[in-house]
């Protein structure tokens, strides 16, 4: 099984911000139980699909390509930091 995700990537001019943000972050918390996600990993989740079967893999990324294939390229803001599941947790 394996854990799946519809996403968008992030540009690099992004990264670098979260990176630095991130950093800002650790600095002040870093007596706090958190377990940071490397920036490399953050991702714009569309739509988690949950576990799925390896093989069924390649058939939904070939769906996938398939109707997105009519979309065009878009653009879109970060607007502000948040944090998952809740700032509580």
């Amino acid at each position: 099984m394996v854990r799946a995700f519809i996403a968008i990537e992030l540009s690099e001019s992004i990264r670098i911000s979260l990176r630095h943000y991130q950093q800002q972050l650790q600095s002040t918390l870093s007596q706090e139980p958190i377990r940071w996600v490397p920036v490399q990993n953050i991702h714009l989740t569309l739509k988690f699909l949950g576990d799925i079967r390896e093989e069924k893999i390649d058939p939904l990324v070939g769906s996938l390509e398939q109707v997105t294939a009519g979309f065009p390229v878009f653009d879109f803001e970060v607007g502000e930091l948040g944090c998952f599941p809740s700032c509580k947790r």
